[in-house]
């Protein structure tokens, strides 16, 4: 994402507490080193946007940040840090209209649990605000594969995850095409809101299920490896 004099937006909807089991700095934390970085070199202003579901957590995160702006020691305003709490949807996109971030170029970053867990409706709202807008989220595809069939709220989630029933094929498909189908079904949902130039990497979470990493932005610049 490119800085300029107008405020640019980093956004996570499953922002966690800031550092991990083994003491690694969590994405937030990371990005907050990564962007004040940037705006010592770089005229304008950024803000964060940063949502969690459980109290503790966000309470942690909040004195992760702290400490990181502490450390940093930035002119006041420059990195402004929002942190919310609650689920992804609908408290991201509350916090994006509050904070009149709809109108600002964002990076939006939904690492979530794997499954389904950002609609649709969501998507469609972080692609048509700018024109700028880019979007990395985590989907594990097994959990469609193996719950959606038989399970009716499953179902409904993985309609209002893809905005549609279009993915249902994948229940036809042989096992070995399965993650691979629902891949290429959500690069064309990602299409359809506006994301033309996506980026999927495969990647092994820690419990051994594979994941994909996908990102998707308007620019073809914004998608070279």
């Amino acid at each position: 994402m490119r800085y300029t004099s107008h405020c640019t937006l980093y956004a996570e909807g499953f922002a966690g507490p800031g550092v991990y089991r083994g003491g690694e700095q969590g994405s937030p934390v990371v990005a907050y080193h990564v962007l004040a970085s940037a705006l010592r070199n770089r005229p304008g202003r950024v803000r964060m946007v940063l949502v969690e579901e459980d109290p503790r957590r966000k309470a942690e995160l909040e004195q992760r940040i702290a400490a990181a702006a502490r450390s940093r020691r930035l002119r006041s305003g420059r990195l402004d840090v929002r942190i919310g709490q609650g689920s992804c949807h609908p408290v991201l996109l509350e916090g994006l209209t509050r904070t009149d971030s709809m109108r600002r170029p964002m990076f939006v970053l939904l690492d979530g649990f794997g499954g389904p867990e950002m609609p649709f409706d969501l998507l469609r709202r972080i692609a048509g605000a700018h024109h700028s807008n880019e979007v990395m989220f985590t989907f594990q595809p097994s959990f469609l594969v193996r719950f959606a069939e038989k399970n009716e709220h499953h179902h409904t989630a993985g309609d209002a995850f893809f905005g549609g029933s279009g993915w249902h094929d994948v229940f036809r498909q042989p096992s070995s095409a399965k993650a691979a189908y629902l891949r290429d079904q959500y690069r064309a949902t990602l299409k359809s809101v506006g994301f033309q130039h996506m980026l999927a990497f495969e990647m092994i979470d820690e419990a051994g299920h594979l994941l994909y990493l996908i990102f998707g932005t308007r620019h073809e610049r914004g998608s070279r490896r």
